[in-house]
């Protein structure tokens, strides 16, 4: 990366953290860690989209609902299948393995609230059986 790009690069996540917290303070909600964090995610989520498309270069497909760490995300069944997630899977790769990693070391129970702490996720216990 150029120095120019990376000065186009801080501008632009400047603005875009101006815009979160223009958006938090409307909505009268606490700007802290966590809230900045919900906002990033929610911010990540809406951008999923393009980043699909430009990654895969198609929209090709039926749409399918894929739940990840940034929240639920929209991809079509051919951008699913040049990404590399399963035909039948619910779950993104990394939140998977998230919760593969903790089943294996705690209760299924424990996992859920593990899991929900750490990728601010709700997978429920009876998921993290299967």
């Amino acid at each position: 990366m150029t120095p120019e790009e990376r000065q186009e690069l801080l501008q632009c996540s400047q603005r875009i953290a101006a815009l979160l917290y223009q958006e938090a303070c409307e909505q009268n909600r606490p700007m802290g860690i966590n809230g900045a964090s919900t906002s990033s995610r929610a911010c990540d989520a809406c951008h999923w989209g393009v980043f699909c498309q430009t990654v895969t270069d198609t929209q090709d497909g039926y749409p399918r609902q894929l739940n990840s760490i940034l929240g639920s995300l929209t991809l079509t069944s051919t951008q699913a299948e040049q990404l590399g997630v399963s035909a039948y899977s619910r779950l993104s790769p990394h939140l998977e393995l998230c919760c593969l990693r903790q089943s294996a070391i705690l209760s299924y129970q424990k996992a859920e609230a593990e899991v929900e702490l750490q990728t601010g996720r709700r997978v429920s216990a009876k998921t993290q059986e299967r």
